[in-house]
């Protein structure tokens, strides 16, 4: 019983599938209604179809048929054009073929269909190109389909020709996966937003399609409720509403109690904040290093060697004045000033530690500098403090912050460096 049936279905198949091309071809012819009178008078079992008007062969095997303009109607036989194996490509444009869309997905490895300026309607089924992996130019201009574009055609891995236009398509376009050479959709009724795949193409490509918004068009589309489906716009407004006015309460409440919260830390930052006198008085660096008052006592007693002492007295503590209130640079690139230029700056605190303290020093040039005043070094002998400061400003590393100038008094030494803007290696560390 079951070799009988499995001879059966051989024989089926052979009988589509086993035609030679010529056989195929003339099935084909049978499906068809020719309007043009000897249109297709060359197609005779007698001579070889590579001869026949509108086949096209290579190195004798059909890869396609170009029958356009002929007043042909009636219907295509997809399952006799099966049996052409090396078929490539099917053109009928210009002709009367009507009804629904063919099942052209059973020639797998078609690779341009052009259908256009015929009479082709009805809706295209969305799994209509699926298994077409090698379809690159689709030409369904000017017929009749309505219905969504199928989304199996945005899917289509090798497409880079689509012709649409003149159509009755309606509903959104899918999107593609990749860039199209040529694309027309024109003169359809497409709604809603432009797929972002296609936003850079034409705005011609959509022309005669004004329910379409969003870029390359110049309509802009409406909020996001005009989109939704019908039972979602038809609930009352007041339902809708209950949750955004709910939502609008507490996050007013929210910025309130924020705004509350930054008033009052605020108040008691200020209140914690020293009175604004302070900053009208001396600078820190005038007021705590006590150089000011050093060096007016030491001029005083200048004064006194010099009014009741020897000429050779005299010169000695006029050039000991001068010493004790000149600052040594230890760079040449960084412009020159005078202690008093510094004692002078607006001051703040940088912080202290066990050998001194650090302040941060505005000249009145603008140029920011730091003072580091060190307290347990009384008993450095000049000579020796001076060498120590050569030698670090001989140092030069790019981690290195370099020492621009001192200064040298016996109770008192100031090393001074450039203010490194972005804080304490501390506070980036931690």
């Amino acid at each position: 019983m079951i070799l009988p049936l499995v001879s059966l279905l051989l024989l089926l198949s052979t009988a589509t599938h086993g035609l030679s091309d010529s056989e195929a071809i003339l099935k084909f012819k049978k499906s068809l209604v020719v309007g043009q009178a000897n249109a297709l008078a060359s197609w005779d079992d007698k001579t070889p179809p590579c001869t026949w008007a509108g086949v096209l062969c290579n190195r004798g095997s059909v890869w396609g048929l170009q029958m356009e303009s002929l007043e042909l109607s009636g219907s295509i036989d997809i399952d006799a054009l099966a049996g052409l194996t090396s078929l490539r490509t099917l053109s009928f444009m210009n002709n009367k073929f009507g009804g629904p869309f063919p099942e052209f997905k059973k020639l797998t490895a078609l690779k341009s269909l052009y259908l256009s300026n015929n009479q082709f309607g009805g809706e295209i089924p969305g799994n209509a190109f699926e298994g077409m992996g090698w379809l690159k130019k689709v030409y369904l201009a000017q017929n009749k389909f309505t219905g969504e574009i199928p989304i199996s055609v945005g899917k289509l891995p090798k497409l880079l020709e689509l012709r649409l236009d003149g159509n009755e398509f309606t509903g959104q376009i899918p999107e593609f996966e990749h860039k199209l050479h040529m694309l027309n959709l024109s003169n359809n009724a497409l709604t809603g937003l432009v797929p972002e795949s296609l936003r850079m193409m034409d705005p011609k490509v959509f022309e005669g399609n004004k329910a379409l918004c969003g870029e390359p068009l110049e309509t802009v589309c409406d909020s996001v409720v005009n989109e939704l489906p019908p039972q979602l716009e038809a609930r009352p407004k007041s339902s809708s509403m209950t949750p955004l006015v709910i939502t609008s309460v507490v996050t007013a409440l929210t910025v309130v109690i924020i705004l509350g919260a930054i008033i009052f830390l605020n108040r008691n930052y200020m209140n914690k904040k020293p009175p604004l006198e302070a900053e009208t008085r001396p600078s820190s660096l005038q007021k705590k290093t006590g150089i000011r008052e050093a060096d007016k006592n030491h001029r005083e007693q200048k004064q006194s060697s010099y009014r009741n002492g020897s000429s050779t007295a005299k010169r000695m503590a006029t050039a000991a004045g001068v010493e004790n209130t000149k600052l040594s640079f230890l760079r040449e690139d960084r412009e020159n000033f005078d202690l008093q230029d510094l004692l002078k700056a607006s001051a703040e605190i940088l912080g202290s530690g066990c050998f001194g303290a650090s302040y941060k020093a505005v000249l009145s040039s603008g140029v920011m500098m730091v003072v580091k005043r060190f307290k347990q070094m009384n008993n450095a002998g000049r000579d020796e403090f001076q060498e120590h400061m050569k030698r670090l400003g001989r140092l030069k590393h790019h981690n290195l912050l370099p020492i621009v100038a001192y200064y040298y008094r016996k109770e008192e030494k100031l090393l001074v460096c450039d203010f490194a803007e972005r804080g304490s290696l501390a506070v980036n560390l931690h």
